[in-house]
């Protein structure tokens, strides 16, 4: 812009004045007095001579510009660069200086606003990404970024159930399901909006009153919603219906066009009639946005794009708000001129905040300025800028140069990235996305065969179903991926809320111990993005889809998941271990009343005088005296190889009460049906069958504290 002002300071600079008696070419000749005449608007006094009044001859600059000075050109120039005015600088040019000239304004507005204001656009939009941190993500970064996006405006469908019996229910509710039957709404929909066309009004005076038919073909279409309205109340029942948002305005609006109906034939006021009418035909018409899945995408982008430019929004007001405080203190005495008058001016807030609104839009901003830029002797002086109603030439060019700048070029472009982003998220190809529409909607479908009654959460035990019935790039193999299920299942218990009283679930008992399955009475809770986020993780490469910080969270996260499964799955097989030993020791000691209890150990050594930690104790007792275990006779301390193979079992081997008295205090604790037993289990109460035992932690704590020796001790 400084180039092109130089060079029209040079070329133009001097040269643009003319007299304003077209009469007169020459400054020399531009003296004295001339007739003016006034025409009052173009279709009066066209045969008669127009009336008009003397005028003084004035050699003077068009009104609005120059390019006598730097400062001048480069004010034209900006305002030529917001395309307002440009028509009127060339029109100057070629009358004054010739055609040829006209080529400058037109190169100007090429390279300046067409090119040099498009690359400032991608500025404002290349810092606003990077400032986001957008700029400076990998490609699969950003695809991960976006899809998060999506997953969080992503909801349940609210639709109920098919049922399942095949009965009429089931055939009415294919029936509102059908593409032709939805279409064929939409139709009726439309044709409807068509009555709009007329105006709609009673012609008595007329032989011909289209208003009724009108009224009366909107009566018809308003019987065909009623019919949609029993087909969906028959085939998902009037709860399921009224799940979901559009047929609850659907059924609104149907309500409100019957009671019209009934106006119509009761009210003997057919203009209120005719009002109400023409008004619930618009509301219907917005009932079509719902049954397209392109104007519902559209209506997406839209309120997501007013929901995330919601503070930029607000940050316009409150500029355009200070804005107008300042032009009322600066320019709220200026006389009226070509665009400032009683409806545009600056006399009060509200006014200054219209006259403001308009200049945000581009309309003749520029005028306005050179208005508020009046000077003597074209207005009144005086010694205060209250007592005067000429306008201030710096003043003037500073406030509304910035206002443009600030708001036209900055914060509206703004608003123009945001909006393209949110548009990307919704037209994005396939390929150039982590997850698909079809991936989402078949998340959405699967999730409604679970969530039965629509509350958009699911019991915990309830989600190993959803992964399961799940297909597409969310699908998990049951037999390859069973690892992998279990571990999903868990991260929902971790993550599950309780759905009456306690705090969340964190998958430990009340003495900080792990726990295979939750207690019956916690029952916890999902949410529908919470399972859709944590299905999202698992099927991405979370090493090139994550930013650094994320991914560190990500991966501990695992890794506490991968850890705390392992330990389920080895205390549950060590358990399935116990029932079924249990269950051999039950079936060979019938002359027992009691059972014994059993430990899970190891198979013993050849060398007896050591009892591994990791032996399996047998209910079956060995036949003979107990010299031969701890607690007897100084001779029979050492036990006989045979003997004591004899009765091993492979490993098997069981205690008799005179261990379990020598080793008090050494013997794991076990919780039998919330009962804790220190030093092992009561042997002289023993346990029934059908008791649900299963060993603590406290095992995995004996296990780590196994290095302890002493007179008539095995050291473990």
């Amino acid at each position: 812009m400084f180039v092109f002002a130089s060079f029209g300071v040079q070329v133009y600079g001097g040269k643009l004045a003319a007299c304003n008696d077209d009469s007169i070419t020459t400054e020399a000749e531009c003296s004295g007095k001339f007739y003016q005449q006034v025409w009052v608007s173009n279709s009066l006094n066209m045969d008669l001579n127009p009336s008009g009044f003397m005028v003084p001859r004035a050699w003077t600059n068009p009104r609005n510009f120059n390019f006598d000075t730097i400062g001048s050109a480069m004010l034209a120039l900006f305002e030529v660069l917001s395309l307002k005015g440009w028509v009127e600088v060339r029109h100057v040019l070629v009358t004054r200086m010739g055609a040829i000239h006209a080529i400058y304004i037109h190169l100007f507005v090429f390279l300046g606003c067409m090119m040099g204001l498009t690359l400032f656009i991608g500025v404002v939009i290349a810092n606003y990404n990077e400032n986001k941190g957008a700029a400076l993500l990998t490609v699969d970064q950003r695809r991960w970024e976006d899809l998060k996006s999506r997953l969080k405006i992503a909801q349940p469908l609210h639709l109920p159930p098919r049922p399942l019996e095949n009965d009429i229910r089931a055939k009415f509710y294919d029936l509102a399901e059908h593409p032709y039957f939805k279409w064929t709404i939409a139709s009726c929909v439309m044709i409807r909006s068509l009555l709009l066309s007329w105006k709609w009004e009673s012609h008595h005076n007329q032989e011909f009153d289209y208003a009724k038919y009108l009224v009366w073909s909107s009566i018809c279409l308003t019987f065909v919603f009623v019919l949609e309205i029993v087909v969906k109340v028959i085939g998902m029942t009037f709860l399921g219906m009224m799940s979901s948002w559009r047929n609850r305005y659907d059924v609104l609006v149907t309500m409100l066009e019957i009671g019209w109906v009934f106006m119509y034939f009761i009210s003997s006021d057919e203009e209120s009639v005719y009002s109400s009418g023409w008004i619930l035909v618009a509301f219907r018409f917005f009932s079509i946005c719902g049954k397209h899945a392109t104007l519902k995408m559209l209506l997406t982008t839209v309120a997501v794009s007013v929901y995330r430019s919601f503070f930029i929004i607000v940050a316009m007001f409150i500029l355009l708000l200070c804005y107008a405080y300042a032009g009322v203190v600066l320019f709220g005495t200026v006389k009226y001129g070509e665009n400032i008058d009683r409806h545009a001016n600056f006399s009060t807030v509200p006014l200054a905040v219209t006259v403001l609104f308009r200049i945000v839009t581009g309309e003749d901003w520029n005028k306005i300025m050179h208005d508020c830029m009046i000077l003597p002797p074209r207005c009144t002086p005086a010694d205060h800028y209250w007592e005067t109603d000429c306008g201030n030439v710096l003043a003037a060019r500073m406030y509304f140069c910035s206002f443009y700048i600030i708001i036209a070029y900055i914060m509206l472009n703004l608003l123009v990235a945001i909006i393209v982003e949110n548009f990307s998220l919704f037209y994005t190809m396939d390929e150039d996305i982590l997850l698909s529409y079809n991936d989402l909607h078949m998340f959405q479908v699967t999730w409604n065969m679970i969530d039965v009654k629509r509350k958009g959460t699911i019991d915990v035990r309830s989600v190993e179903s959803v992964l399961k019935l799940l297909n597409g790039r969310l699908e998990i193999n049951k037999e390859k991926d069973h690892l992998l299920l279990k571990q999903m299942c868990y991260e929902m218990e971790k993550l599950g809320r309780r759905s009456t009283t306690g705090n969340r679930f964190n998958g430990t008992n009340s003495n900080g111990n792990g726990l295979g399955c939750r207690q019956a009475d916690e029952a916890l809770y999902v949410t529908f993005h919470d399972v859709l986020m944590m299905t999202a993780y698992r099927s991405v490469d979370i090493r090139k889809s994550l930013q650094l910080e994320e991914l560190l969270m990500r991966e501990k996260l695992e890794f506490e998941i991968e850890e705390e499964v392992a330990k389920q799955t080895i205390r549950r097989w060590l358990e399935r271990c116990i029932r079924r030993k249990r269950a051999q020791t039950h079936s060979t000691t019938d002359n027992h009343e009691h059972l014994q209890p059993v430990i899970v150990t190891s198979t013993l050594e050849n060398d007896s005088s050591e009892i591994p930690a990791n032996a399996c104790f047998s209910s079956q007792r060995p036949k003979g005296k107990d010299s031969e275990y701890p607690g007897g006779n100084e001779e029979s301390n050492k036990p006989k190889n045979s003997e004591v193979g004899k009765h091993r079992r492979h490993g098997l081997w069981k205690p008799p009460p005179s261990f379990c008295k020598a080793y008090a205090g050494c013997l794991p604790s076990v919780m039998v049906d919330g009962i804790k037993y220190e030093n092992g289990l009561n042997y002289d109460n023993g346990l029934r069958e059908d008791e649900a035992t299963t060993l603590s932690t406290d095992l995995d704590r004996w296990w780590s504290d196994s290095n302890f020796s002493a007179d008539n001790h095995y050291s473990l």
